[in-house]
């Protein structure tokens, strides 16, 4: 019956929307659920979900499947989400100052495909403001054992040189409040932003966040670093080096693609790809990390997860 009334109503309903204004819509109806906590007589059971529950960087995940940073940007509705079944909520990823991000149209369909590109640009409501839902719903989310974790980045303004600061600060305020915080280091949507992955950038942002665990962070919060996957396997190696010494707890594997081989001859918008089409490179980062890094860092997969199968892809390749 929910899957009729998706295809037959709610589906022709959002596609008559562009693409932005139907995700908007959406977090909109979510967030009434949120505030109301109405979310808590919603109850979805998928087969996708049956992996059982695992421990992974001391979090404990309720089965194997979370909500990848990008949906909920702002902290509108996690809990909502994770009534659908998710073990955990990625938000964000959230900035130290507001930005608007890219010019609209920044999120492109392809739904033959399967497909979405994207050049949001980091739209954020700002750490303050997203403080304040965080707070509010981490305390409903460790009630119901589900797994909030940040995505944080840097405002499009702040120059390379800065940018270990400004993760510091947004950092300190999110950590006391996140399960873990993912390093967005990846996005293809913000210009250099990519650069923060490689050498002393990434050392920096490390050492900076590493400084606050010491002084101002009451508790050891898990720190993951999100790669794109159109890295060389060698910049792969040398990037999980860095984490490796700086004690980073997992690598998200992994952003959007700028890369267009997977989808049929045409021209396409600049920006992200994320999707179907992505699986296979985020499958080969996956793999790559699992062979370089071992067990000495948990691996969490992204893209183009749409079924069991594809969750079962994932693990074999060493997601955790």
């Amino acid at each position: 019956m929910t899957s009729f009334w998706y295809e037959k109503i709610v589906r022709p309903f959002l596609f008559r929307l562009d693409p932005e204004s139907a995700h908007n819509f959406v977090l909109k109806m979510l967030h009434i659920l949120e505030v109301t906590r109405l979310y808590r007589l919603i109850s979805v059971n998928s087969g996708i979900y049956e992996k059982g529950s695992i421990r992974v960087f001391g979090c404990k995940f309720r089965n194997r499947v979370g909500l990848a940073a990008g949906f909920d940007k702002d902290c509108l509705a996690p809990n909502v989400l994770a009534s659908f079944g998710f073990s955990h909520i990625e938000l964000g990823t959230v900035l130290l100052s507001p930005q608007r991000g890219n010019p609209r149209p920044r999120i492109f369909r392809f739904p033959d495909e399967h497909a979405l590109i994207n050049k949001m640009g980091f739209p954020s409501v700002g750490v303050d403001l997203f403080l304040k839902r965080l707070k509010r719903a981490a305390h409903s989310a460790k009630k119901s054992g589900i797994v909030l974790g940040v995505s944080i980045g840097k405002n499009r303004s702040t120059g390379l040189d800065e940018a270990a600061y400004e993760y510091r600060k947004v950092f300190e305020a999110i950590a006391p409040y996140a399960d873990y915080v993912a390093i967005n280091v990846s996005s293809p949507n913000t210009p250099g932003l990519r650069k923060l992955q490689h050498g002393d950038h990434l050392r920096g942002i490390l050492s900076a966040i590493n400084e606050a665990k010491g002084e101002t962070i009451k508790k050891d919060v898990p720190l993951l670093l999100k790669l794109s996957p159109d890295l060389k396997e060698k910049e792969v190696e040398e990037i999980l080096e860095i984490a490796l010494s700086w004690h980073v707890s997992g690598i998200i594997a992994g952003n959007t693609t700028v890369d267009r081989s997977s989808l049929p001859g045409a021209v396409y918008p600049e920006g992200g790809l994320s999707g179907k089409p992505l699986k296979e490179k985020n499958l080969r980062l996956v793999e790559q990390a699992r062979k370089i890094a071992g067990k000495r860092i948990a691996i969490i997969g992204v893209g183009g997860i749409f079924c069991r199968s594809d969750l079962d892809e994932y693990i074999d390749a060493g997601a955790d």
